[in-house]
C-alpha cells in the first residue's frame, strides 16, 4: 500500500523541486513588474480649474487635459464628450477627442495598492462638464452623462437625493431577492 522504496520518493522530489522553485521565481518577478507598472500610473490628486483637469501623479509627475486642446468627434452625429459604460474589464469614465483620438478623462485614481479614494470625484466631474459647458460650449456633451452620473443639467451640480435614492432601491432590491431566497431555501428544503 505504501511505497517503502526512497528512490523513488527523491526522484519525485526532486522533480518537483525543479519545476516549483523556478515556477515561484518566475510569478514572483511578473507580480513585482506589475506592481512597479501600477505604481507609475496611480494618480496623487485630481484638480479641475478653469483651464482643463490636472492629474499629479504618485512620483510627482503632471500630466493636463485642456479645455482648449478638446476637440470635435470626428464622427458628425457623435457627441464630442461622451461617456463609456462598465464593462467586465474596464470601468465607467468619460472620454473626449483630442488631435482626433479618443482621450479618457478620468475621475478615479484606482490603481491598487496606491490609490487614493476621491471623496469628491462627483463633484470633479460635474465641474469639468461645466467648464467644457462654459469654456468651449461649440463642443457636443452628450445628455446621457447628466442622467448617468447624477449632475443636474442646468446647475451641474452632484443630485444627491437621486443618487441616494437610486443606492437605496438597489438596496431593497437585492434584500428583497436574497430574502426570497432564504424564505424558499427555509420552506422547500426545511
Amino acid at each position: 500500500m505504501f511505497v517503502s522504496n526512497s528512490d523513488i520518493v527523491k526522484k519525485g522530489t526532486y522533480l518537483f523541486l525543479a519545476i516549483y522553485y523556478p515556477l515561484i521565481m518566475w510569478s514572483s518577478f511578473i507580480l513585482i513588474r506589475l506592481y512597479a507598472k501600477r505604481k507609475r500610473k496611480a494618480i496623487k490628486s485630481i484638480v479641475v480649474d478653469r483651464n482643463g483637469i490636472h492629474y499629479q501623479f504618485v512620483y510627482g509627475k503632471f500630466e493636463s487635459i485642456l479645455f482648449e486642446q478638446l476637440e470635435r468627434s470626428p464622427e458628425y452625429d457623435s457627441t464630442d464628450i461622451d461617456w463609456h459604460p462598465r464593462s467586465r474589464h474596464t470601468r465607467e469614465y468619460l472620454y473626449g477627442f483630442i488631435a482626433g483620438e479618443q482621450k479618457i478623462i478620468d475621475f478615479q485614481c484606482a490603481a491598487a495598492p496606491f490609490f487614493y479614494l476621491m471623496k469628491n470625484r462627483r463633484q470633479l466631474r460635474a465641474h469639468f462638464l461645466q467648464g467644457v459647458e462654459l469654456f468651449r460650449p461649440d463642443l457636443k456633451i452628450s445628455p446621457d452623462l447628466y442622467r448617468t452620473f447624477f449632475i443636474h443639467p442646468e446647475t451641474y451640480e452632484f443630485d444627491r437625493k437621486s443618487y441616494g435614492l437610486n443606492i437605496m432601491g438597489i438596496i431593497i432590491s437585492i434584500t428583497i431577492i436574497l430574502l426570497g431566497i432564504y424564505l424558499l431555501m427555509k420552506y422547500r428544503f426545511g
